[in-house]
């Protein structure tokens, strides 16, 4: 449902702040002429929120992000924990002056003028004279680069830290740990692009404590020289190590909350949105909202948001019944509808709840029908799938306000967006719809599976639970009363599987429920999660990589791809290449092997140029991989070596570090292609092997 398009909400919205601008420019102006009662600052509050929810329902945002620094600078004078002024009064009056112009000038409208009051007001709460700048160093936009910075001589994340820790005196080789030669990059802009502004007291103590961890450094570094001075002498650097492990993780809490807003964010305009769809539609409904106090990732907020209020509309248009209709059912005339919102082990739990008719499984498999999808027994439960197909909806044709099948399928794609899940209950006595995502995009918690000696990650938030293979009887599992399908992971991640399988892991998916078999769980570990650079995408069931400290990492595996791919491809019989990766960093070793591994691959592995000859002298490999820059002999002179007895081996070089003359001599000594991170072709590196190994195709092969 788009709201902006309906001339009968415009013209609500409209008429709506107007009189609620006009209050709050009333109010906030006397304050500087009394000290208001605390009931009138409260009042002047909910209006600026009541602003805020209805500007972000009809698509106002920056008109909703103004509103939202009033409401809570009035919100901090209702605390007390700011004074009453005369020129707060006025900031805050001169705003709400602008709030019926900007009405007009659209969602995309000119609302300079508007931001440039909103600026003065955050000069003035940082506490700095208002007419010094246009721009507060309170909350400001950090610019996702150092060459992004304002000219104006405002410091960015980037400098201040630069100046604090010395950071230009740090090799720039020994950070290349953290994203793997550039075959991984930091989570930080998958699903929203817009700077996020945060307040400068926060920034200045993140910063202070990157310094106290840095300091903390030095006094390990020298607890270790004591102790190979004095090897009895223990107890030094056992404290040194505990006060640094607290330093790290402050500076880690402080560093995800810079990036956490809460919840609340996005569900102020709920209470409005449901009593204007229950106007439309008739219906009489409570409203309950429990828990939007919770502070997420910013990036999770910002995918749920029209999700949210599609399952909201949803619940009030297609599940609740009339007041006549639930009075004839024996239930009350007014229908409940819940949205509530919990954390369990950094997982996020969205529950949307309604007392409704429930949905009416004949007619999902009559639409199905209708469609000429293959409908299962209405008693079936794959009944459910249906429902999150695209544009599927039992309402035909579809309404004003529902019926496009837009709620069920955005809900569904925004769990896939951030690998978690999302599950559906009904009967006659109600509806209830479960999103379960991870509370970070970057810090998530991952079961750690083993498969074919690889360790491989599970999102928890898509773990249903693990149970012993011994359950398995005849290649047969019941969960739940209903038959399990069992996929070994191995054969998933394209390994050649002898070994018997120890554990399951049940995951979940609109699509139905897997039992995973491993060859054991290792545990659960909350880890820092990176994306794949364009060279490695395009497997179809990998998500993403996951550094586990030092230089191991893991793949995170994506378990609705593994539950909508009910039939694994048998790769025994297969033409499956050997290719050897060479690199000298353990966790660029596993990540290549992983990726390679599901596209088709056969790997196997070696850290240097010595042991890769080795390798090379005493087994048949069809291709080799190699990293431009080794300790010893590196790439180039490795690739030189191999050349004198393997001429016609594809050899393929990646690295991120090579300068162009590097890469001259790497095509002179024979290498048959070379690739960097700013190569933006997705999964290069598995297509340029299989157009270099020539047998067989991918597509050849399926």
């Amino acid at each position: 449902m788009d709201f902006t398009d309906n001339p009968e909400l415009q013209a609500i919205f409209q008429e709506e702040v107007g009189e609620r601008s006009a209050d709050l420019a009333n109010a906030t102006r006397a304050m500087s002429e009394r000290v208001l009662p605390p009931d009138d600052v409260s009042t002047a509050r909910r209006n600026a929120h009541t602003i805020k929810g209805n500007a972000y329902v009809m698509g106002f945002q920056r008109m909703g992000d103004v509103a939202k620094v009033v409401e809570d600078a009035l919100k901090e004078v209702v605390s007390e924990s700011r004074t009453q002024s005369g020129q707060l009064g006025m900031l805050i009056a001169d705003i709400a002056d602008l709030f019926p112009t900007a009405v007009e000038a659209g969602p995309d409208g000119d609302v300079t003028e508007l931001e440039q009051a909103c600026d003065r007001l955050m000069v003035f709460l940082n506490g700095d004279d208002p007419g010094s700048s246009d721009r507060s160093d309170g909350d400001r936009e950090i610019p996702s680069s150092a060459s992004d910075a304002s000219s104006d001589g405002d410091a960015t994340v980037v400098e201040l830290a630069d100046k604090l820790a010395d950071r230009d005196q740090i090799d720039s080789q020994s950070m290349g740990g953290s994203d793997l030669g550039g075959l991984v990059s930091s989570i930080v802009t998958s699903f929203s692009s817009h700077a996020t502004r945060v307040p400068t007291t926060a920034l200045y103590q993140m910063i202070n404590r990157a310094v106290e961890v840095r300091l903390d450094m030095e006094v390990v570094l020298a607890a270790l020289q004591a102790v190979v001075a004095n090897p009895d002498d223990r107890r030094v650097w056992e404290d040194a190590i505990a006060k640094l492990e607290e330093s790290v993780l402050r500076l880690q809490t402080d560093a995800l909350d810079l990036a956490t807003i809460p919840i609340s964010e996005i569900t102020g305009t709920l209470d409005q949105l449901v009593r204007y769809v229950a106007r439309r539609t008739g219906k009489n409904v409570k409203f309950e909202l429990i828990g939007d106090d919770i502070r997420v990732d910013r990036q999770v907020v910002d995918v749920l948001r029209d999700p949210l209020r599609q399952l909201v509309v949803n619940a009030v248009d297609h599940g609740m019944e009339s007041p006549q209709e639930r009075a004839m059912s024996g239930k009350p005339p007014t229908a409940t509808l819940k949205v509530e919102f919990s954390i369990d082990n950094h997982v996020l739990h969205v529950v949307v709840s309604d007392d409704g008719r429930g949905i009416d499984w004949m007619k999902v498999g009559s639409a199905a029908a209708g469609r000429g999808l293959s409908a299962p027994d209405v008693a079936n439960e794959d009944l459910t799938r249906l429902l999150f197909l695209p544009q599927f909806s039992t309402v035909d044709p579809p309404q004003e306000i529902s019926g496009d099948g837009a709620g069920l399928a955005a809900a569904n794609e925004a769990a896939r967006m951030l690998n978690g899940d999302i599950r559906i209950a009904s009967d006659e006595r109600g509806t209830v719809v479960s999103l379960v995502v991870p509370r970070s995009l970057i810090l998530q918690d991952l079961w750690i599976v083993e498969a074919e000696d690889q360790q491989w990650g599970i999102p928890e938030a898509a773990v249903i639970t693990t149970l012993p293979a011994t359950q398995v009887q005849d290649g047969q599992m019941m969960f739940r009363g209903v038959p399990l399908v069992l996929k070994s992971l191995a054969a998933i991640v394209g390994a050649t599987s002898t070994a018997e399988p120890d554990q399951v892991v049940v995951v979940g998916s609109p699509e139905g429920q897997v039992g995973l078999l491993v060859s054991s769980v290792v545990g659960r570990r909350q880890v820092a999660v990176k994306s794949f650079g364009p060279i490695l995408e395009g497997a179809p069931h990998l998500a993403a990589a996951a550094h586990l400290g030092g230089d191991e990492v893991v793949v995170v595996i994506d378990p609705r791809q593994i539950v909508g791919d009910v039939q694994v491809p048998e790769v025994a019989d297969a033409y499956r290449p050997k290719v050897l990766v060479v690199d000298d960093s353990l966790g660029v070793r596993q990540l290549i092997s992983a990726t390679l591994g599901v596209n088709g691959f056969d790997t196997t592995v070696a850290s240097d140029a010595e042991e890769a000859l080795k390798i090379l002298v005493e087994s048949h490999v069809d291709a080799l991989v190699v990293d431009f820059q080794m300790p010893g002999r590196d790439g180039i002179e490795l690739v030189r070596q191999v050349r004198s007895v393997r001429r016609s081996l594809p050899i393929v070089m990646v690295s991120g570090v090579a300068a162009a003359v590097d890469q001259r001599r790497a095509y002179a000594e024979g290498v048959d292609a070379y690739l960097d991170k700013a190569d933006f072709r997705r999964g290069a590196l598995a297509t340029t092997l299989w157009a270099l190994c020539g047998a067989v195709t991918k597509e050849m092969r399926q």
